[in-house]
């Protein structure tokens, strides 16, 4: 039986949040400041709002990602990348890396070797539901790993 799950609009609404703030500083600053910061100012202001909209593609483009899980493997969907999969068989070694995180729920990257090539996906992206179901299908499906990293904060 197959298997599909898509990232949460939650997860997305917190990670644009995220993504937006340094945006909000830049244009906070640029207000409170006005011109008496001079050129320099205004190229940091200029370097804030672009990593802000790289942040905010980078967002944008991992949410529209859909995670497949199937009888014969794995397999990531990607609006810029078609289908990127793995079989079951493949699978050399299952690594869920995890770290806790006090402002957000608990940080959680899959990574799937094979001889072919890395598979990876970050499945804190899904709701509590669905990364407990892909968690357990690769228990059941593979011999996964669980990392526990230092805490981001």
């Amino acid at each position: 039986m197959t298997q599909s799950f898509r990232p949460s609009f939650k997860s997305f609404v917190g990670s644009v949040a995220f993504s937006s703030s340094l945006a909000a500083v830049a244009l906070l600053g640029h207000y409170f400041l006005g011109s008496r910061g001079g050129l320099p100012a205004k190229i940091g202001y200029l370097a804030m709002l672009g990593f802000s909209a790289l942040f905010l593609l980078n967002d944008i483009n991992v949410h529209l990602r859909r995670l497949e899980l199937t009888p014969i493997g794995i397999i990531r969907h990607g609006i810029f990348a078609g289908g990127v999969g793995m079989r079951w068989e493949e699978i050399t070694e299952a690594t869920l890396r995890e770290r806790h995180n006090p402002a957000t729920r608990t940080d959680r990257l899959l990574i799937l070797k094979s001889p072919r090539g890395v598979f990876s996906y970050p499945l804190s992206v899904l709701s509590r539901a669905s990364e407990t179901a892909v968690i357990e299908e690769l228990k059941c499906r593979s011999r996964l790993v669980i990392v526990q990293d230092r805490p981001a904060i």
